[in-house]
């Protein structure tokens, strides 16, 4: 009885571990087809500054206040992992005779990049997540084995 606990705990270590060695996998490739794509729109940035000339590609076409596209909510599920939703935002761009502006076309996969970025953080949170209950296992194991040892030694006396 006393062994099946502790092999119990140790299997429940092993795959606690294996768990969160399989997360920092998907983390990896996760950040690496991030990376990916924030390379590709660089090189989507790069061509059209050089299409067009350095002269009419630069910071001044920026407005001073720039709105984000996207509003991202987080929200706490009750087993402790955090769920991400993206939401567009309206945009109220107008031009200078108070007309709506037609939408600027959008160029290269943003919508990716936003729902793989949030995948990260709910990824990255799932990994801390991950790594207390290991931290909390490795304590309880010493522990057990100590408890195991005693109860073994009255059963042997």
């Amino acid at each position: 009885m006393v062994v099946l606990e502790l092999e119990e705990s140790s299997l429940l270590l092993d795959e606690k571990l294996l768990r969160f060695m399989d997360q920092l996998e998907l983390l990896e490739e996760k950040r690496a087809a991030l990376n990916s794509l924030i390379e590709q729109g660089w090189f989507s940035m790069s061509k059209a500054r050089y299409s067009m000339g350095n002269k009419r590609v630069s910071a001044l076409q920026y407005a001073s206040e720039i709105e984000p596209l996207v509003c991202v909510h987080a929200r706490t599920l009750d087993n402790g992992e955090v769920d991400f939703c993206t939401e567009r935002s309206k945009q109220k761009a107008r031009d200078e005779a108070g007309k709506e502006a037609r939408s600027i076309e959008d160029i290269g996969p943003q919508e990716e990049v936003i729902e793989l970025s949030a995948e990260i953080a709910t990824l990255q949170t799932a990994i801390l997540n991950s790594r207390q209950e290991l931290k909390q296992c490795r304590k309880d194991k010493p522990i057990l084995q100590e408890v195991s040892a005693t109860r073994l030694e009255k059963l042997t006396d």
